[in-house]
C-alpha cells in the first residue's frame, strides 16, 4: 500500500499491530459514523488506544483515514482478481461464474453500504 505518512514504517510487532488496530477502527467507525463521527479520539478509543497512538503514526484524521480506504480498496482489489482468475472461471460454467460474481458483489455491499457511503464521502470532501 502506498504510504502518505510522515513517519517510519513500524519496526516493531507490536508497533504493527497498533497500527492494524487503529486501521481496522477507522474503518469501522467511519462506516457506524460517518467522516464527521470519525474523530480522532473515537477511534483510538475503538482500538484501544490513545489519541497519542494515532498521531505517532499518522498526520492528521485524513492520513489516517486515506491509508484506511486505501487499504479497504486494495484488499477487495485482491479478492476480485482471485474470483476474476481465468484458472478459476474456466472451471465452471459462466452463467455459474457470473452468478457467484454478481452474488460476491451484492453481499459485499450490503455488507459494506455504510462504509462505502462513508468512503465516497471522504474522498469528495
Amino acid at each position: 500500500m502506498p504510504k502518505t505518512k510522515k513517519t517510519l514504517e513500524p519496526q516493531q510487532e507490536r508497533s504493527r499491530e497498533s497500527e492494524r488496530k487503529l486501521l481496522k477502527a477507522a474503518a469501522e467507525v467511519l462506516g457506524q459514523h460517518g467522516v464527521a463521527g470519525a474523530t480522532i479520539p473515537r477511534i483510538a478509543r475503538h482500538a484501544g488506544l490513545t489519541p497519542g497512538a494515532v498521531y505517532r503514526r499518522f498526520r492528521d484524521k485524513d492520513e489516517l483515514l486515506e491509508t484506511a480506504i486505501l487499504g479497504i480498496l486494495e484488499r477487495q482489489d485482491e479478492r476480485t482478481k482471485v474470483g476474476l482468475a481465468p484458472k478459476a472461471a474456466a472451471q465452471i460454467p459462466l452463467p455459474v461464474f457470473a452468478d457467484q460474481i454478481i452474488g460476491s458483489m451484492v453481499i459485499s455491499y450490503r455488507a459494506n453500504a455504510a462504509l462505502l457511503n462513508a468512503m465516497r464521502q471522504f474522498v469528495q470532501g
